[in-house]
């Protein structure tokens, strides 16, 4: 957590991928709408430039603003769940040179918690 507030907290994340492509990219202004369970967690917004290399991994750095009503939905959630449904639903701009297209991002997938 890099700010905590009554109404609002922001949480900083990297999450990897993997780029199996033959061939390197831009991304550009990711964003996405992001919920547990299906339960809106928050919203995230990267205007970073990331270079992605060919078959590589990369990182795209995120900050969610946590809508901090839902934090005793998401607590038990956690508490009582090994796993958990994650949906992100968004768009980002991706590219090379300086040909870039808006693209939807769509995933949804069942997540093991690993909570230390």
């Amino acid at each position: 957590l890099s700010q905590v507030g009554l109404k609002e907290s922001t949480l900083t994340l990297k999450l990897v991928y993997f780029n199996p492509n033959a061939f390197g990219y831009k991304i550009k202004n990711f964003s996405a709408d992001i919920y547990i369970d299906n339960i809106h967690l928050g919203k995230t917004n990267s205007s970073d430039l990331i270079h992605i290399d060919k078959k590589s991994e990369f990182t795209i750095p995120m900050e969610i603003r946590v809508n901090m009503k839902n934090i005793p939905l998401h607590s038990l959630n956690l508490l009582l769940h090994k796993k958990i449904n994650l949906r992100l639903s968004g768009s980002a701009l991706v590219g090379v040179n300086k040909l870039y297209k808006e693209i939807p991002i769509q995933y949804e997938g069942e997540q093991e918690l690993k909570i230390l």
